[in-house]
């Protein structure tokens, strides 16, 4: 997928790297909750037209995100 070419992802970082150096924020690591599923991020079951997500992903990125920001407090 074209959203997926690693040189985009990479300028993304980049730019998302500068602006947290002036902005510090927690973030959470989508990406890498994605990726340590079997078949990754772009599973055919998790992400049906390549790019959205199912809802039971949806639904699973929910619980994961929400146990993470209580982490944060």
């Amino acid at each position: 997928y074209p959203v997926a070419e690693p040189a985009r992802i990479v300028h993304y970082n980049e730019l998302l790297a500068r602006v947290l150096a002036d902005h510090p924020v927690d973030l959470l690591d989508l990406a890498g909750f994605l990726q340590a599923m079997p078949g990754g991020d772009l599973d055919r079951e998790r992400r049906p037209d390549g790019v959205h997500l199912s809802r039971p992903v949806a639904r699973d990125i929910g619980v994961w995100a929400l146990a993470q920001l209580d982490a944060t407090r």
